[in-house]
């Protein structure tokens, strides 16, 4: 497994260059090798995929692997990602195999939303619920941190690896494992993501939401905001929509952090529920399939950036 280099290095310059470069001289794309452990490596063409443009970038050729210690070697940066996580939450339990304990996600989450419902005074101010677990948010910062990490991975790991990084970290969550594709949703299948939140009822489930940010709406009261992004792929029938949006609170990120047309993931609690517009007459035009995600902590937001410049 490999992840997607920016740059390589070229027997025929006998210099590093990059992704951006070789495009422009396309005489180049012979002769290229891994800047640091020296494989034969392959350069690819920037191209878009649904909405999210794939970079320029060099890729492993085919059964040719990265050297151990490699900073390309996709497993070798799992295993570097669990030596620093807190608490095994990415732990090795085998060699090339890693489960990462959701729960312990889950459950800071889970009492974080709690918390963060209020009752309101009679002079207009909010008062905490008195029976709400207090939750801190150093341990969370770090379980975060660590997810976010392998998002990230996720993301820079060539194209055609992804199964296989999913296929070395095991999603664990109350000691039952998790299949990734009902863990992680891109806007391809938003529709999915709604069907498996509705078949586990009302409960809030974490999973996480990839896509193209669409615009940053306040809320009339209160701080807190909503981020709509770009719709999902529609099903069949043109007018079932698949709608992902995500409630935050400026005291836990401010809106200027959100921009149309970022590229971003999140991993949060979600709920889903169906919502319809109707024209004058009454009629229904369009049936949203909504997804709820909520966001406590910086850390559950990847912003994906300056992939142009691989």
């Amino acid at each position: 497994m490999a992840v997607r280099m920016k740059k390589a290095y070229s027997t025929i310059k006998n210099e590093d260059v990059t992704a951006k470069y070789v495009e422009n001289h396309q005489e180049l794309k012979v002769g290229l090798e891994c800047h640091i452990c020296r494989i034969d490596v392959a350069h690819k063409n920037s191209y878009k995929r649904v909405e999210s443009p794939v970079p320029t970038h060099f890729t492993r050729k085919p059964r040719v692997e990265h050297k151990e210690g490699c900073k390309y070697n996709t497993v070798g940066q799992v295993t570097e990602i669990a030596k620093d996580s807190d608490d095994k939450v990415l732990e090795s339990i085998k060699k090339n195999k890693f489960t990462f304990r959701l729960t312990m996600i889950h459950e800071p989450l889970r009492d974080l939303g709690k918390q963060s419902n209020s009752t309101t005074n009679d002079n207009g101010t909010t008062a905490p619920n008195k029976d709400r677990k207090y939750v801190s948010k150093g341990k969370l910062s770090s379980y975060l941190a660590t997810m976010k990490k392998v998002l990230e991975l996720r993301k820079a790991v060539e194209d055609d690896d992804s199964n296989e990084l999913e296929s070395i970290i095991e999603i664990q969550m109350y000691g039952k494992k998790i299949k990734w594709p009902n863990f992680y949703y891109d806007q391809e299948r938003y529709l999915d993501a709604y069907n498996y939140l509705q078949s586990l009822g009302f409960k809030k489930h974490p999973i996480c939401i990839e896509g193209i940010v669409n615009n940053v709406s306040p809320f009339e009261q209160g701080d807190r905001y909503a981020v709509n992004l770009r719709f999902g792929k529609k099903d069949k029938n043109i007018e079932q929509i698949p709608a992902a949006s995500i409630f935050v609170s400026e005291n836990d990120i401010p809106s200027d952090t959100f921009e149309p047309g970022q590229h971003i993931v999140v991993c949060a609690l979600c709920t889903a529920n169906e919502g319809e517009q109707k024209g004058e007459n009454g009629k229904v035009i369009n049936k949203y399939f909504n997804i709820r995600a909520s966001l406590y902590h910086k850390n559950q937001l990847v912003i994906f950036k300056d992939e142009e410049e691989l």
